[in-house]
């Protein structure tokens, strides 16, 4: 017998924008209650909160195909989270100023690469083509950092 492709559900935009909504909410209090606001790099944790108005006023351009692009898993990324600390860690010469930088713009380019940003369908290259880009920088950064250890 074939497989039955099942339909799936269209999402409701109403239940999508509650929970856009309820999450900012969430945040707030997040922020709030833990008093991350009062760091110097506080001005970082109204990233969730212009992610999520994205996504509100996107509701109704959700579809279920947008969902499995959303949540896709790029193997690269995985990997260079896990082995940039190793590189770090594993370098005899600790204080190197200019791997200790190049480590950490590597790192935050490829956890920028990780917020979802919820546009229509035709939107949605752009989107894809930045998280390329910061993919780039990483690996870029990746390659420079490797090169600054072995080749002292």
């Amino acid at each position: 017998m074939p497989p039955v492709d099942i339909p799936l559900r269209p999402c409701n935009p109403y239940y999508v924008a509650s929970v856009f909504a309820i999450f900012a909410f969430i945040w707030i209090l997040v922020v709030l209650l833990n008093r991350l606001y009062t760091s110097h790099v506080s001005f970082i944790l109204v990233v969730p909160l212009f992610i999520f108005t994205i996504g509100f006023f996107n509701a109704e351009c959700i579809d279920c195909e947008l969902e499995g692009d959303v949540f896709k898993v790029t193997f690269i990324t995985v990997g260079l989270l896990l082995s940039l600390p190793l590189l770090k860690f594993f370098n005899e010469n600790n204080e190197d100023r200019q791997l200790n930088h190049v480590i950490f713009l590597a790192i935050i380019s490829i956890l920028i690469s990780y917020y979802h940003v919820w546009v229509p369908h035709e939107d949605r290259h752009v989107c894809k083509a930045i998280q390329s880009c910061l993919e780039t920088f990483a690996i870029t950064l990746y390659i420079f950092a490797v090169l600054i250890i072995f080749l002292k």
